[in-house]
């Protein structure tokens, strides 16, 4: 059984949380050369399966334009499929 957390607890741990969501804050307005990625997955219906040759190919082309547009705006940023 987990204990109990009492009111005081809980705003300490809140503010922790935030100082820590600053800090990385911070961290990123700062560095302006570590490339951050982050994984999609992506849904598609039977519909668009029906009229796409290659639903993956699509796909990865979508998601090669999307990393090209973030270079060429110097984002930096990348997008993976999961």
């Amino acid at each position: 059984m987990l204990p109990q957390l009492l009111a005081e607890d809980t705003m300490e741990v809140d503010i922790m949380r935030t100082k820590t969501m600053e800090r990385e804050l911070m961290r990123g307005a700062e560095d302006k050369t570590s490339v951050a990625e982050y994984t999609i997955t992506v849904h598609y219906t039977r519909e668009f399966k029906e009229v796409t040759a290659d639903p993956l190919t699509f796909i990865d082309q979508v998601i090669a334009e999307t990393n090209q547009g973030y270079v060429n705006s110097g984002v930096p940023i990348r997008v993976k499929l999961q």
